[in-house]
């Protein structure tokens, strides 16, 4: 993969697409490329394509299983850029910025300590969709389920971390 620079977006949308895919049938098999598939996320999370954005965290949300710890730090400095990509997304497609929500789902599910030094950032995301009336009720559920998951994972974080000695 060259660097997003170097890409026109159809040819962007279509590799995403493609590590979307692979991502998801080989994941494990593709660890020794993460630092590379992390760098070219970096890029295309910063595009103003919706579908850019939309592929790139759907491609990263196929990782999300196989991340393992020495993959977590660089992985994590991404969502940020994944968090304001799903805002984006909002006011272009509100279906596709559900299905993008798919990534953060997905870590709460598995790696509960990468998601959260992010709570604060996703609480005010969901929160200012589910105040946001022009947007369908659909989406505006689906970010309150997601609020309420993520105030249940709060609850039991100190379970679920580890604890520092």
């Amino acid at each position: 993969f060259r660097t997003e620079a170097c890409m026109n977006e159809a040819t962007q949308q279509l590799g995403l697409y493609v590590m979307g895919v692979i991502s998801d049938a080989v994941a494990m098999e593709m660890e020794p490329h993460y630092p590379a598939l992390f760098q070219l996320y970096s890029g295309t999370l910063s595009s103003a394509s919706p579908e850019v954005l939309y592929l790139t965290c759907i491609a990263m949300s196929k990782l999300v299983l196989f991340i393992g710890t020495e993959n977590v730090k660089p992985f994590a400095s991404l969502l940020p850029a994944s968090i304001k990509a799903v805002h984006t997304l909002l006011s272009a497609d509100e279906d596709k910025a559900c299905q993008s929500l798919e990534l953060f789902e997905n870590l709460l599910e598995c790696e509960v300590p990468v998601i959260v030094p992010h709570l604060t950032d996703l609480t005010e995301l969901c929160l200012e969709v589910a105040q946001s009336t022009g947007l369908e009720d659909a989406t505006r559920v689906k970010f309150m389920t997601f609020l309420n998951w993520l105030i249940a994972a709060k609850m039991f974080l100190p379970l679920l971390l580890p604890k520092n000695n």
